[in-house]
């Protein structure tokens, strides 16, 4: 299901966008049964409580749609300012959330990766991102990472 990166192609262009700075987060697990679980777990105690909700143009995204439904309720119970957007979300909707995140009204962007593959839009004012689990194809991580405001932009 995963594509095999070509010679770490996307990770070379990142760097070419002006992005020299990535973490990635292993979070391990005993079986598959637990891996959303685990997953949801490392998101919540390791990455937003102690960094995740200061962010401004905090772009997320969800690799499934049942991963974007958890993460949106768990954001609503925070009271986190966001907007969310998933492939069958109206074009009214889609541009009210893209207008709100660019302006910085909404400090957060949840999407799933679905949307980001059949609608092809090119999601601006994102300062950070957060993938949500492995991208399913190479072409979303180069597209979003693309999108993202490097340093010099960000003023």
């Amino acid at each position: 299901k995963l594509a095999a990166f070509a010679e770490g192609a996307p990770l070379r262009e990142a760097t070419a966008f002006g992005i020299s700075r990535q973490f990635f987060l292993h979070t391990p697990c005993e079986s598959l049964a637990q891996q959303s679980d685990r997953l949801f777990e490392t998101f919540e105690t390791r990455y937003w409580r102690p960094l995740g909700s200061s962010l401004e143009g905090l772009l997320v995204v969800a690799t499934t749609y049942y991963n974007f439904l958890r993460l949106r309720r768990f954001l609503r119970e925070e009271g986190a300012s966001f907007s969310s957007i998933f492939e069958y979300s109206t074009p009214k909707a889609v541009g009210h959330a893209r207008q709100h995140f660019f302006q910085n009204e909404r400090r957060l962007l949840l999407v799933t990766e679905r949307f980001l593959w059949y609608r092809r839009f090119r999601l601006k004012g994102a300062n950070y991102v957060l993938f949500y689990g492995v991208p399913q194809t190479a072409e979303i991580y180069e597209e979003v990472l693309g999108a993202v405001r490097v340093p010099s932009q960000c003023n």
